[in-house]
């Protein structure tokens, strides 16, 4: 198979492995009270330790999307960033930051501070000028699948499938008819684990995960901590670390090539293993 590449910004980064993506949220309404940073300084110690441990991209949220958060208004969430952008790109100014957000107001104005990525839940539905910066930007997407809304998403009716691998993967192929007209070559796809779907659609997924490779694009994983795996261990996301790494590496093996994870060592040793059992098939 062809190597491919994710370009973000003027930097184009190989996925012939998988590779690290970092978490870090700066709304103190995160499910994970580890993630949050509270200052400058705890931001970029978190930053430098997450990149020393593996990790190539750091994706930066100010509102949180957990099921039941509090949703911030446009102003509060770009506050929750806004200093975060400036510090990261003085400080690394050739590592690539992506921005978690579904507004294309705060999306504009990350991309201007030196953001080189944006990473949507909503995948342009939510906001539809999103489309248009794409269009103008030509950044890397990473665009989610889920139904609803924040508040919303695990309501009954949008927990109703024909059949959840098949019905997330058609939601992609319209997306992607959409969004490749205003961007050809950096969409990366989520199929958004823990949103919009029951515990075992969830497992589904992940069974079938390869089946997405179908789309010809990047897949990103978000798995960390998330309550598919703590609930299941009969445990909370503080326990949930050794769940995580295992649901990630089912995840390696079904063709992950980003993994969005709160433990970003762990993950990268996860990877190397992978890698190293896979170099020997």
């Amino acid at each position: 198979m062809e190597t491919r590449f994710l370009q973000c910004g003027q930097k184009l980064i190989s996925l012939e492995r998988p590779i690290v993506m970092g978490i870090v949220n700066t709304s103190p309404d995160s499910f994970y009270n580890k993630s949050v940073s509270h200052s400058e300084n705890d931001f970029l110690t978190k930053v430098e330790e997450m990149m020393q441990d593996g990790a190539t991209i750091i994706d930066l949220g100010g509102s949180s999307s957990r099921p039941k958060a509090h949703i911030l208004s446009e102003e509060e969430e770009w506050n929750n960033v806004e200093k975060y952008i400036k510090v990261f790109v003085k400080q690394f100014p050739d590592k690539i930051l992506s921005l978690d957000t579904y507004r294309s107001s705060i999306a504009r104005k990350g991309l201007d501070l030196g953001v080189k990525m944006i990473n949507d839940i909503h995948a342009g539905t939510y906001d539809l000028k999103m489309l248009e910066l794409l269009e103008e930007y030509q950044v890397a997407y990473c665009m989610m699948h889920m139904r609803g809304e924040i508040g919303s998403m695990m309501k009954a009716e949008f927990l109703q499938y024909d059949d959840v691998v098949s019905d997330v993967i058609k939601y992609f192929v319209l997306r992607l008819q959409e969004l490749q007209k205003s961007i050809k070559l950096n969409i990366v796809i989520d199929p958004g684990f823990g949103f919009s779907k029951t515990m075992t659609q969830n497992y589904d997924l992940l069974r079938h995960l390869s089946s997405f490779q179908i789309l010809d694009k990047p897949i990103l994983v978000g798995l960390s901590r998330k309550s598919m795996i703590y609930r299941l261990l009969d445990s909370d996301p503080e326990h949930a670390l050794h769940g995580s790494i295992a649901a990630t590496t089912v995840a390696l093996i079904g063709g992950a090539n980003i993994i969005r994870t709160h433990d970003v060592k762990a993950t990268s040793d996860v990877i190397k293993i992978f890698e190293m059992w896979k170099s020997r098939n």
